[in-house]
């Protein structure tokens, strides 16, 4: 079931993983249509107490500490913990900026670090990881690391290949693009969030998960993938 909202108070579900803090940050929740909670946790606090009366002091406590819990859980995105975890092969039939069309798979970039990036065109917080991107593949491309990046539409200009293809143009990508308009990579990857950024080293694991922007307000995620980056390219491949 999806989540509809009048445009005139939320403008636009593209604020993402840092925009409306800190109650409408999870506005990006696909609900059961994307197997994620979806916002029930933010509507939630909006409905009428169904508790039994309680001491106006140990009430108001109780409501801050909740507050504050919440506030605490919603904070602007950071990197989460490393996931040691295979990544799927990317599934889909439509691949762009690859030879011929052909598909890109782990397996035959085993040995390379790979930048895994989950996006959709219209998405402002998308497109401010570009440049980011693009630092980071031109310090590390001529080293082996790859971008990969999979397109994961929500409104339904942007299940247009064409309009992908244009705006791959506008905004000068060049890495690969898988085009996911049936949703089976957010799904198979348990996506929540545009933009998310995956690091996976050279055995296809993944190591760090990066949800949102970089470089928000401060947040030094594009200088972290770098430090990734430079450890993996430093370690010796494992013996086979």
């Amino acid at each position: 079931m999806r989540v509809v909202r009048k445009r005139a108070m939320f403008e636009s579900r593209r604020r993402s993983a840092r925009s409306w803090f800190p109650v409408f940050r999870l506005a990006t929740y696909r609900g059961e249509k994307l197997g994620t909670a979806g916002p029930l946790s933010v509507l939630s606090l909006q409905a009428p107490m169904k508790t039994s009366p309680v001491p106006v002091g140990i009430g108001l406590t109780s409501m801050l500490l909740l507050a504050s819990a919440f506030v605490f859980a919603v904070q602007e995105p950071r990197a989460k913990k490393p996931n040691p975890d295979q990544a799927p092969e990317l599934t889909g039939g439509l691949w762009l900026n690859t030879e011929d069309g052909k598909p890109i798979t782990f397996e035959s970039r085993r040995g390379k670090p790979t930048l895994v990036a989950f996006w959709t065109f219209a998405c402002s917080n998308c497109q401010a990881n570009i440049a980011p991107y693009a630092r980071l593949l031109a310090k590390y491309r001529p080293k082996g690391v790859e971008m990969i990046s999979v397109h994961t539409p929500e409104l339904d200009i942007e299940r247009n290949p064409e309009e992908v293809k244009r705006h791959l143009d506008k905004f000068k990508i060049d890495y690969p693009v898988l085009i996911d308009n049936d949703h089976a990579n957010w799904n198979r990857w348990k996506l929540k969030w545009w933009p998310t950024l995956y690091v996976l080293d050279g055995q296809g694991v993944v190591i760090h998960r990066w949800e949102g922007e970089l470089n928000w307000n401060g947040a030094k995620g594009e200088v972290e993938v770098a430090r990734l980056l430079d450890r993996l390219l430093d370690e010796k491949p494992p013996a086979q």
